[in-house]
């Protein structure tokens, strides 16, 4: 089996990626680059392939959910690339959150919600009330898995090719204002939460 060498920037980390299916590389089209050094390099082999797939359905089964699709190659080295991109992306101070995360006057504000709550709902309503991305105020960064990354000159956001089903992301690097966790309720109000309650919501929804 033919193999696919491409090279992709996520959170200002540039990684060298060798892939089995073609589809990978088309997947991360927006974020390929071509410099003359990478931070670290990842080859995705059939045998991982096929080791992510038998861990894939032996999850499933000792979880009780249903498995994904076919679980053709394709499902399987995306599935397999995100897993291992987390996992390294965490040396340079990157991680991923659970999030719909909107531009608006080049700050980022993260809304962060289990799945089916709202977040792309909320976004939306978001991007309507500041007139969409035709006046240039607002825009979404990433529909359902930015990048976060803690610098030296403070927290900052990354669109990345994992959207959610919109699909919706863009290559950008915004600076953090706000975190947001969304939860339904009968009525609308907001607080302040203490560091301690945020992150035990926060790692829930991850």
């Amino acid at each position: 089996m033919s193999q696919t060498a491409f090279q992709v920037t996520f959170a200002d980390v540039i990684i060298d990626v060798t892939a089995t299916c073609p589809h990978t590389k088309e997947y991360c089209k927006d974020y390929l680059t071509n410099r003359p050094q990478s931070h670290f390099s990842l080859e995705l082999t059939p045998e991982m392939i096929a080791q992510e797939r038998a861990y894939t359905i032996e999850t499933a089964i000792r979880t009780g959910r249903p498995p994904l699709g076919a679980h053709s190659d394709e499902q399987m080295e995306l599935q397999l690339f995100y897993r291992t991109v987390l996992e390294k992306l965490l040396a340079y101070r990157v991680l991923m959150i659970h999030s719909s995360a909107i531009c608006v006057d080049g700050q980022a504000y993260l809304f962060s919600a289990p799945s089916g709550t709202g977040k792309s709902t909320h976004t939306r309503l978001w991007m309507e009330m500041l007139g969409g991305e035709e006046n240039g105020r607002s825009f979404i960064i990433n529909d359902d898995k930015p990048f976060l990354r803690f610098t030296d000159h403070g927290l900052l956001v990354y669109g990345s090719p994992w959207a959610g089903k919109n699909g919706s992301h863009v290559n950008a690097r915004v600076p953090a204002k706000a975190l947001c966790l969304l939860r339904r309720a009968k009525e609308n109000r907001i607080c302040r939460l203490l560091p301690e309650e945020a992150e035990v919501l926060l790692w829930q929804d991850l």
